[in-house]
């Protein structure tokens, strides 16, 4: 499941969707392709715990992997900003390893 939404996101970057999506290209009509690519790439949204406990998580973990696809990671004041911040716990920013 992980694997599939991985590619399908890959896909939807490389044909520009994704951009279009977030306001950070020009908006355009999606083509179906992409519609069915959607689908694909957000199957592990409703998924988060299940995730979590397959993978063995901590809520450190969780975040930092919220916040590494967010366009606002590099927002001082966004909840999900990855740089020092003490709610990043023992990784530091958001990106280093403990």
């Amino acid at each position: 499941m992980l694997f599939r939404s991985i590619l399908a996101t890959i896909e939807l970057h490389k044909s520009g969707a994704t951009g279009a999506l977030l306001g950070a290209a020009k908006e355009r009509d999606w083509t179906d392709e992409e519609r069915e690519l959607l689908t694909v790439a957000q199957v592990p949204y409703g998924q988060k715990d299940w995730l979590v406990q397959q993978y063995g998580l901590d809520p450190f973990e969780v975040r930092s992997i919220e916040a590494y696809s967010l366009p606002n990671k590099n927002d001082v004041g966004s909840e999900y900003y990855m740089g020092p911040s003490p709610r990043w716990g023992r990784f530091e920013n958001g990106w280093g390893s403990p």
